[in-house]
């Protein structure tokens, strides 16, 4: 069983920016932030695990009404795609 707890976190970058990173070796999966002079929409994204990186790596998942919410979706995109994935152990 993979244990996705201690293999993310959130990193706060400010008030308007959340990074979903992979524990192992820091690198972003996913982001969360709203606009400025906005109070309502948030947004989020998930960036693709491939290398190279071009800007075809990253995916808009949607918006959302709240930060949670927006977080939630980050983190089940990367949750139904570690079921999906074979891991060397």
């Amino acid at each position: 069983m993979i244990d996705l707890q201690n293999q993310y976190s959130w990193y706060s970058g400010s008030r308007e920016g959340h990074y979903y990173i992979r524990n192992k070796d820091g690198k972003v999966l996913g982001h969360v932030w709203m606009y400025p002079n906005h109070s309502f929409l948030v947004n989020s994204k998930i960036y693709e695990d491939v290398f190279p990186l071009t800007d075809r790596n990253e995916k808009y998942i949607g918006h959302y009404c709240n930060v949670e919410y927006a977080k939630l979706s980050v983190e089940r995109y990367w949750m139904m795609q570690s079921r999906t994935l074979l891991e060397d152990e």
